[in-house]
This record gives C-alpha cells, structure tokens and sequence, in this order.
C-alpha cells in the first residue's frame, strides 16, 4: 500500500481541516525530504543550466584599506572607459594577507587562501601588491605577463614598465590608481605599490584597456 492510498483510507470521514492536521503530524518527514529534492533539482538546473559568468576582469588590492564603496567606483570608471558591462569588472579590495616576513593585525586566513585559488584558477586578470609581497609570490612560484607579452598589440598610451625582481610591474604612484587608493606619492613611492598581471590570467584585451585607464 503506497502513501497516498494509507492516507485516504485514514483520513475517510474526517474533515478538510482534519485530513491537514494529520498529514501534517504523522507525515511532516515525508513532506520535508520532497521539498528538501525539489530544491537540490532548482539548484542544479539553475546551477548547471544557467551558471554564473565570470568576471571580464578581475584586480586583487593586496593589503590596502578594504573600501566597498571606492572599489565600485573604480569598477564604474574602467567600465565606462573600456566600454564594457559593470557587472563584468571586479575591483576587490577584501584581500588582508599575512605571509612569511609580515604580519597584518586584521589579516584573514581565508583571504590568503582566496587569493591563491583564484590565482591559480586563472580568475586573477590584475594585482595591486607591494614590492615585498612580490618577491614573496615570485618565491613561492608565482609567474607573471611580461611587458612585451601584454603589449603585443600597441595601447593607446604608454605605460612605464618597471623590472622589479624579473617581474614586468607598473608603479601605482605613475597612475591614477593613486587617486582611489587614498595615499600620497610619497606613501605609494616608500611602499613601492605595484600592479602586476598573474600569468594565468586570461582576459589580455581587458588588462590592455586596464593600462589605458590607468596610465591615461
């Protein structure tokens, strides 16, 4: 005897009210584990069928102030000047890391590990570090874009490359990144704050527009 059928026969004779109140007691399980299915197949269609799209550029601020609000700001800016969708560049600044030689009051162990998965998951298009923790990804086996590999294509402007370590990098004190990161010349010179391009990176035209922009 299936459910359906064990209910009707137990619930002959009662009233709408009643049937509910019954099913409700003595089947609440049955109910929860059919809703609990349904929800994993809208998640999986909606999942699998409809999967989220990656970002069209995606920049890593390491270690500066976490600022939501300047970091749309900024998202906003390249996305009008390169001409592509908002929702499509990712500034995040959300990434306080403690690494071998430096320790950070307020750094998240979850961000550490953030930063190398998308890294090595290729979502990482762009880096803002400081030279030191540089030599410390360069130690731990990070590669980066060289200038002539980014700059196959001529760009609009001329960007000023630095050699820092073997690494192809671009002062943010020679760029309007300055601007949006609050600090001074002077602050950014004595840190020696750099955007570097991981080479797992794959969306190149966009980390070209992104030279553009900053160095326009």
């Amino acid at each position: 005897m299936n459910i359906l059928q064990k209910i009707k026969e137990n619930t002959s004779g009662m009233t709408g009210r009643e049937r509910a109140e019954y099913v409700l007691t003595y089947y609440w399980y049955h109910m929860l584990g059919i809703a609990a299915a349904i929800g994993i197949v809208v998640f999986s269609v909606v999942h699998f069928v409809f999967p989220e799209q990656p970002p069209a550029f995606l920049c890593a601020l390491v270690n500066q102030r976490i600022d939501y609000e300047r970091d749309e700001k900024l998202e906003d800016a390249f996305a009008r000047a390169a001409d592509l969708e908002a929702e499509s560049v990712v500034i995040d600044s959300d990434y306080h890391i403690s690494y071998p030689g430096y320790h950070l009051e307020d750094a998240n162990e979850s961000s550490f590990d953030k930063l190398f998965f998308k890294w090595s998951g290729g979502e990482l298009d762009a880096v803002v570090m400081s030279e030191d923790f540089l030599r410390y990804c360069v130690s731990v086996g990070g590669e980066f874009y060289s200038a002539e590999e980014l700059e196959q294509e001529k760009t609009d402007t001329e960007t000023e490359w630095q050699d820092v370590n073997g690494v192809s990098a671009v002062s943010v004190s020679e760029t309007i990144l300055q601007d949006y990161l609050k600090n001074s010349s002077e602050e950014l010179e004595k840190e020696n704050l750099l955007l570097v391009f991981p080479k797992e990176g794959i969306n190149h035209a966009e980390c070209r527009k992104f030279l553009n922009f900053i160095c326009g």
